[in-house]
């Protein structure tokens, strides 16, 4: 995600990072702010822009 971030110069709210459980996006929501995640569950019921 990092190397996409950099070599795209994609912004935090520009990525989204579907995780299979609300642990491991628990994990990566505090990496730095490096993207927007969600669990796969979250991303089936809602819609995203």
């Amino acid at each position: 995600m990092r190397k996409l971030k950099r070599r795209d110069k994609l912004q935090k709210d520009e990525i989204l990072y579907v995780c299979e459980n609300e642990g491991i996006a628990n994990q990566v929501r505090k990496m730095e702010g490096l993207c927007n995640a969600i669990c796969r569950e979250t991303f089936i019921r809602y819609e995203f822009p």
